[in-house]
């Protein structure tokens, strides 16, 4: 069964990177829509709607792009492009949360198994051992063998 876990840990570490960066892209995809769409007039507020992303935000990210000319496109076909690219951005999101929950479960399930330490689950996983600690807290106690507490020793 290690194997089996390795093999799991690995293809998700690997499928999460790819998640990771297909979001990243849409995200630089959807900043230069956003600034498309101001320099050809459409108003903060419409953009800020159609991509869901607050006004400041909007208003940031024209500012960045600075040295844009207007491309004289419709105001509607900005919008229409924003909002496709939302939609394209809250689905890579959803599938990079899929797979960081997948992500979770192995090494819950790798810990519960007891053939990797954190250490191991960490170069399986490219998160640091500490993170994982973290992660995980809580969910060694079925760990514990039946009938057997912690000891806690009083100071007096």
């Amino acid at each position: 069964m290690k194997p089996n876990v390795e093999k799991l840990l690995l293809e998700n570490r690997q499928a999460l990177s790819q998640a990771a960066a297909t979001v990243r892209a849409i995200n630089t995809r959807r900043n230069q829509q956003i600034a498309d769409a101001l320099w050809d007039g459409v108003l903060p507020t419409a953009v800020a709607s159609a991509t869901g992303t607050s006004l400041t935000a909007v208003r940031t990210i024209g500012l960045s792009y600075d040295d844009m000319l207007p491309q004289g496109a419709h105001k509607d076909a900005h919008v229409a492009t924003l909002l496709s690219t939302a939609t394209e951005l809250q689905n890579a999101e959803a599938d990079k949360a899929r797979l960081e929950h997948q992500r979770y479960e192995l090494i819950v399930t790798a810990q519960r198994l007891g053939t990797y330490d954190d250490y191991q689950i960490a170069a399986l996983t490219g998160i640091s051992a500490p993170e994982i600690k973290r992660m995980v807290r809580g969910t060694k106690t079925s760990q514990r063998k039946a009938g057997s507490s912690p000891t806690r020793t009083r100071s007096t």
